[in-house]
């Protein structure tokens, strides 16, 4: 299976979830994923960031060892899809003191920045929340964040 090739063509959810699949029982292409989101073209970084948080549900020792790879991602990427993908891959892991806190910072930036799309805001919501249970005084800040987005565009996130 060619990574490269199949990651230009139409991927239904059942040919993603082959495809982790197979990355899970070759684990080598996990980086080849990665260095596709970083270098490939722009649908080929779309599916690959999909690719990897299935691999995430699937295995999430796999985004747990490429954390810090992730976050440089994540911080590179302006593409909607690809943060909301990357978002998701971090999702539900243990993550270092100082990842979680660069997430965290990403994250409270982008569910404030109405420009961001709603699902990468929504997912930044659900990674503040996840953070909350480890540092307690991030729910009030997000109660904050939340109610002035009510107040300035009748809308959350």
């Amino acid at each position: 299976m060619d990574l490269k090739n199949l990651l230009v063509t139409a991927m239904p959810k059942t040919t993603c979830n082959a495809v982790a699949h197979y990355v899970l029982d070759q684990p080598e292409l996990y980086i080849s994923l990665l260095d596709l989101v970083e270098y490939g073209s722009a649908v080929q970084s779309i599916k690959a960031s999909w690719v990897i948080a299935h691999i995430r549900l699937l295995s999430p020792k796999f985004s747990e060892q490429q954390q810090h790879r992730i976050l440089n991602l994540l911080r590179k990427t302006a593409m909607g899809g690809v943060r909301r993908e990357l978002l998701r891959s971090l999702e539900g892991i243990e993550l270092d003191e100082l990842i979680m806190e660069e997430l965290l910072e990403i994250a409270i930036n982008w569910i404030t920045d109405m420009d961001q799309d709603v699902a990468v805001r929504y997912l930044c919501n659900r990674v503040i929340l996840a953070c909350s249970k480890r540092i307690p005084e991030l729910k009030q800040e997000l109660q904050l964040i939340r109610q002035l987005q009510l107040e300035k565009n009748g809308k959350f996130p």
